[in-house]
């Protein structure tokens, strides 16, 4: 070998091992470095003699990298989760094993209990109001945190929309720099490097696939098909206006609607938000817990306000449908047939093309006793305020209802308890088929009944044979009233509109010796439940002043005015019957993921709180579970492409021997070309 040849090898030595050692350095330097792989400095042989560094590459996993990328979008998932459910039960009180809203149902209970034992007590009065005010105040306190909770969302999804677009065009630029630098032949592992933590970032917000081209260049994917970077870089559009998700060079004018949103941070959010039918009618806990509360806090309102007898609701979302045949929901010419408090003959509604669901509900209403809403569920309820409804018709599956026979409540809601107003026979006229023949009631008696000081509507007597039935059923067609017999065969007139004022006029049909049985005094029947001067009537609990009690809600409902103020006292005689309504329980309420039957008003409040326990729970729960195992494997992949110190030291030592030696090996070629030249002189 001559000395030149021995000085070149010793020189593409010295050269390759810098670069080596070069290497050990960037890797030591980022060993703290989560996002950083090793990279290893490959020597090879050069054909003319000596060695050159071939390349540089990084250690990867490729295995272990794409579980811990599905792993992330998991755990980012069900974080996000995590953490709006425990806000939400944070407001509600849980967290800190208290349950504000299930006390306050349960202090009313308690204070009209304690009035129900001394209704002379203006303190135990005094209690009752504030009870009922803290409640109140309580649903209106939560109504406001939930829509704190929403806005927080709404720039959780904005802020991930624009996380997600900038990320995806910064795996572009590193994909054209990638493609560039290697087409140079320059090293690209920190390139690679910087673009696996932008894809690790990336999968936080959604899950991914990917394929590595030839050039080096990566062409991402969504799990669900959507391609994030092939050509270019999408770029996600989010309308908070519509709560809809667009994409470059998408037909979709909705990803979400369209399943098209893989798993990850972002999907939990936008699912979270959803105020479509679909989605709040879903029994998922991700799809808009903050809008399932408040339709369920607006359906408890209610329940405070609703002073029917008897109910029943569909459970086919109709709100806001303009036309329920074009939209698919009926079918023109269908019908639906109601039969009130054992009339004679059932009203039909036949909904024709062009019929929207206020057209529906306006029909219903004018129905005498009945009534007709739009629940906060988007279902449609109908209600009667007399002896229970008959409900037939071709329309009924139609809309989610069902056909037969609704009775009214045993005990009554909370409002007909305080506000019925009755009086009661002591005959016994139970399936008596022919009234004219019982002594003191003769075909052509008339008598009148007047509610809330309202005209008198007078009822005759009919011809032989005038039945039980025929009676009620004169009796249920006046408006605001309700008649049925007792189980003892008592008839009973009723009303919860106010001032009940039953009157003879022809004859003593209802106060004869032989008669009904209804006691009377100088020509008015006695009323049970009639209100004394400067006692509140009706609606303890009231909507806010122009609104209709079919619209209340979460953020209208308050205690009756009157009774705030101090003008109006409450009945000394209500205390019993609010109990036994507030214990009963014979309460029911289902839409937006959760149903809840034969439940006291304390029990409505428990389950709906319970189920956002339930829910919180199990994403807590999965959180943990994915947070385990994505830092398992993080570790793992670490262990296996990250920075070995003892390792690179081991390697350190290894090269700086190799330096000494080529460098020993140059300075002796040197000396001997020194000792050349002494000699050519």
């Amino acid at each position: 070998m001559s000395l030149v040849s021995a000085l070149n090898i010793a020189v593409s030595s010295v050269n390759s091992i810098n670069t080596a050692i070069a290497t050990v350095s960037d890797n030591v330097a980022n060993s703290e470095n989560e996002d950083y792989n090793a990279r290893d400095a490959n020597f090879a042989n050069v054909q003319t003699g000596g060695v050159r560094i071939s390349d540089i590459t990084r250690k990867v996993n490729e295995g272990l990298f794409d579980d811990l990328s599905a792993s992330i979008s998991n755990t980012a998932q069900n974080e996000v989760l995590q953490n709006y459910y425990e806000r939400i039960e944070d407001l509600l009180g849980v967290t800190g094993s208290e349950t504000p809203l299930i006390d306050y149902v349960e202090n009313l209970n308690t204070a009209w209990k304690a009035f129900e034992a001394a209704p002379e007590s203006d303190a135990a009065e005094r209690q009752v109001i504030l009870a009922a005010e803290n409640l109140t105040r309580e649903i209106g306190r939560i109504s406001t945190a939930l829509d704190t909770v929403e806005q927080s969302l709404r720039a959780d999804i904005n802020a991930t929309v624009n996380t997600l677009n900038d990320t995806l065009a910064e795996i572009d630029r590193l994909n054209d720099a990638i493609v560039r630098d290697k087409a140079k032949g320059l090293p690209i592992s920190h390139l690679e490097n910087l673009r696996d933590e932008q894809l690790l970032n990336l999968s936080e917000i959604m899950t991914i696939d990917y394929i590595r081209n030839e050039d080096g260049s990566m062409s991402v994917f969504a799990t669900s098909g959507m391609d994030l970077t092939v050509a270019n870089a999408s770029t996600f559009t989010w309308d908070e206006g519509t709560h809809s998700l667009t994409k470059s060079g998408s037909t979709s004018t909705d990803l979400v609607v369209d399943g098209r949103l893989s798993d990850g941070k972002l999907r939990a959010l936008i699912e979270m938000g959803r105020t479509d039918d679909a989605a709040v009618n879903n029994a998922d806990g991700i799809f808009n817990p903050v809008e399932k509360l408040r339709n369920q806090l607006d359906e408890f309102a209610f329940a405070l306000v609703d002073d029917s007898a008897a109910r029943t609701k569909g459970n086919v979302f109709v709100e806001g449908s303009t036309n329920l045949v074009t939209d698919g929901i009926v079918t023109a010419g269908n019908t639906i047939t109601i039969n009130a408090g054992g009339q004679a003959a059932a009203t039909t509604i036949t909904i024709n093309a062009g019929d929207s669901i206020d057209d529906v509900v306006t029909a219903i209403n004018a129905i005498t006793n009945m009534e007709a809403r739009v629940d906060a569920h988007g279902h449609l309820q109908i209600l009667t305020s007399t002896e229970g409804f008959v409900l037939g018709g071709t329309a009924l599956t139609e809309l989610g209802l069902t056909a037969g026979t609704y009775s009214p409540d045993e005990p009554p809601s909370l409002s007909y308890a305080y506000a019925e107003e009755y009086s009661q026979g002591t005959a016994d006229i139970g399936g008596n088929t022919d009234l004219t023949t019982l002594a003191g009631v003769t075909a052509g008696n008339t008598f009148t009944v007047s509610v809330g000081g309202g005209a008198a509507t007078t009822v005759t007597i009919g011809a032989s044979p005038y039945s039980t039935a025929d009676l009620l059923a004169d009796l249920n067609a006046i408006e605001g009233v309700r008649a049925f017999t007792t189980d003892d065969g008592f008839l009973n007139i009723s009303t919860v509109l106010g001032d009940l004022v039953i009157q003879e006029t022809a004859g003593t049909p209802l106060s004869g010796a032989n008669g009904l049985g209804l006691s009377f005094n100088g020509g008015n029947a006695a009323v049970t439940g009639a209100a004394n001067t400067g006692e509140l009537k009706t609606g303890f609990f009231e909507v806010i002043s122009g609104t209709p009690n079919e619209n209340a809600s979460r953020i209208n409902i308050r205690v009756n005015d009157v009774l705030s103020d101090g003008s109006s006292s409450l009945k000394d005689g209500s205390g019993s019957v609010m109990v036994e309504a507030l214990s009963s329980s014979n309460r029911d309420t289902s839409g937006s993921g959760l149903t809840l039957t034969d439940e006291s008003y304390t029990g409505l409040v428990s389950g709906l709180i319970s189920d956002i326990t339930t829910r919180s729970q199990r994403y807590d729960g999965l959180f943990k579970q994915d947070q385990s195992v994505m830092n398992n494997l993080s570790t793992k992949l670490r262990n296996e492409v990250g920075v070995d110190i003892d390792e690179e030291m081991a390697l350190l030592t290894v090269l700086q021997n190799s330096y000494a030696a080529s460098a020993r090996v140059i300075s002796t070629v040197n000396e001997m070309f020194q000792s050349l030249e002494q000699a050519v002189r």
